[in-house]
């Protein structure tokens, strides 16, 4: 990666609690997947997903298991850093929060220059994706204080 000056990006979500929820709740079935492809499709509608309720057990490996993959890129990203390969996070809330800015930075960091006008039309094309839950979530957990009350610490920062 040094030889080739190659700069990585890494795509990491910060918010463990609802990267595990959205993993419980998987493709609306009980198997995995998501949800978020139907949407795309016009399968279904966000009023035809309704509340769950949350095993807080199940959710707890989940998130565990979304703190191994945390720690592991973490390793690989000081790794990285150690090898004086460039190396950026690219986090999902970011994107959330404003896609248009997430791009600028992202083609800064790699030396192009686009404009608000090319990135806005370029987000414009494609499939449109819909964010499939609210970022309540007692608007989709039956049992949201029990959930918020016992795993409300589950961020990590980039």
């Amino acid at each position: 990666l040094r030889r080739n000056n190659v700069c990585v990006f890494m795509a990491v979500r910060q918010d463990l609690l609802r990267w595990a929820l959205s993993k419980y709740h998987g493709d609306g079935t009980g198997n995995e997947g998501h949800l978020q492809f139907k949407l795309a499709a016009s399968e279904i509608s966000n009023k035809d997903i309704g509340s769950i309720y949350v095993d807080p057990d199940e959710l707890e490996k989940l998130i565990n298991n979304c703190r191994g993959i945390h720690r592991y890129k973490r390793k690989l990203y000081e790794r990285l850093q150690n090898e004086n390969i460039e190396v950026h996070p690219i986090r999902y809330e970011d994107f959330l929060h404003n896609k248009s800015v997430l791009y600028k930075n992202f083609l800064s960091t790699l030396g192009i220059d686009a404009s608000e006008e090319i990135i806005s039309q370029a987000l414009g094309t494609g499939t449109e994706f819909k964010k499939v839950h609210s970022h309540e979530i007692s608007d989709f957990v039956i049992n949201h204080e029990e959930i918020i009350e016992r795993f409300h610490d589950a961020f990590i920062k980039w």
